[in-house]
């Protein structure tokens, strides 16, 4: 009897958190039988890219598994994970998350987007992986990329990430954030050692058709210098680390808004971008960038088209400023809530401000089919 009790009492403990758990397998393939991608620039060889084995033409495939908890009391605990799919299958580092909710509002931590890397939902309605928008790959206003240069810091996905959201408050939500990244600094070993810190603001409002937004973010970013290789630096100047120390600040602020008529949608930003070098205090780079945007759907048919103009100061005076311009077009044609296939084409623009010749165009098409699961 006493056996029988106890093997009772044992399938009740594993069986009560089964209870409550809600673990869910989830996910989006995005494949393209068809990808055209030409970068032109007067620095470097032209490269135009064809080819049918492609993925990601509008969104990133990925598989995750999320789950939520009820922990009582009106607290609610959720996970998720998730993995980025390539071309051959092959899987990426993406999110890894974990939050607890409840009448304080809601905390989260982990890896993920953060909240302040938003410019992209307002003004650029269509596909995020094309080109034709300031947040694409190569020519992102988010990681300082848009104007064809290196990155300065990205400002979206990350690790380190804590994330609180206030509770609601009518149509008003608010969301503050912070993410810490540091390498373990190695005395013997320090070159190109960051530490990241990074903090935001982001506000939403909803109500109705109206969707407005808005957001801060400071970013900094402190490399050591190097040791003394045999107590000289690369030019034989004694006393210099191989590897300067170098401390930056970034800042980025944007605004947009969205609003939908019925038989369209509506969008529109503009953001604005700073990127400092804190020992000499010399600006590295300054941008802003405004785009416009509309969506048409027409039954199973949506259109979307988006525009962006902008500009970006650097550091050399005015002979390395960019005027920067970019278009995107897209259709979809929705076979079920859940897939649909596109045609995506755009366009990024980079021209010399001085001499008025491009520094960089990248132009992309892709057609291709989503499921999401």
């Amino acid at each position: 009897m006493k056996k029988h009790l106890i093997a009772a009492a044992v399938a009740a403990a594993v069986a009560v958190p089964a209870a409550y758990a809600q673990v869910t397998v989830s996910g989006v393939l995005d494949l393209n039988p068809y990808s055209s991608l030409k970068d032109e620039t007067t620095t470097t060889a032209n490269t135009k890219t064809r080819g049918s084995n492609a993925t990601n033409g509008w969104t990133t495939s990925n598989v995750g598994f999320g789950g939520t908890e009820d922990l009582g009391g009106g607290l609610r605990a959720a996970f998720f994970v998730n993995q980025a799919v390539d071309a051959n299958g092959a899987f990426g580092a993406r999110d890894r998350w974990i939050s607890l909710s409840g009448g304080f509002g809601s905390l989260k931590v982990g890896r993920f987007t953060t909240a302040v890397d938003g410019l992209g939902g307002f003004g650029m309605p269509g596909a995020t992986n094309t080109a034709g928008t300031p947040e694409s790959s190569g020519h992102d206003f988010s990681n300082g990329t848009l104007g064809g240069g290196t990155t300065a810091g990205e400002f979206g996905r990350q690790n380190g990430v804590v994330q609180y959201a206030l509770p609601k408050m009518g149509a008003l939500n608010i969301t503050l954030e912070m993410a810490q990244n540091s390498a373990d600094n190695n005395a013997a070993d320090r070159a190109g050692k960051t530490a990241v810190s990074q903090v935001g603001v982001r506000a939403d409002y909803a109500v109705g058709q109206l969707r407005l937004g808005a957001a801060h973010a400071s970013r900094k970013a402190k490399t050591e210098a190097a040791p003394l290789t045999a107590g000289v630096d690369a030019t034989g100047t004694p006393g210099t680390p191989a590897v300067a120390r170098a401390e930056t600040e970034s800042k980025l602020t944007w605004f947009g808004g969205s609003y939908n008529l019925g038989p369209a949608a509506i969008t529109a930003s503009y953001g604005t971008r700073s990127d400092d070098n804190e020992l000499t205090g010399a600006v590295a780079r300054d941008g802003k960038v405004t785009a416009l945007g509309i969506t048409v759907p027409m039954g199973a048919i949506t259109l979307t088209a988006s525009i962006y103009d902008g500009q970006e100061d650097r550091a050399a005076g005015t002979a390395d400023d960019r005027d920067l311009e970019g278009y995107q077009l897209t259709a979809r044609y929705a076979l079920s809530k859940r897939t649909f296939f596109y045609l995506a084409t755009g366009q990024n623009e980079s021209n010399n401000k001085t001499t008025g010749t491009d520094a960089a165009v990248r132009t992309q098409t892709n057609v291709g089919l989503v499921h999401s699961f």
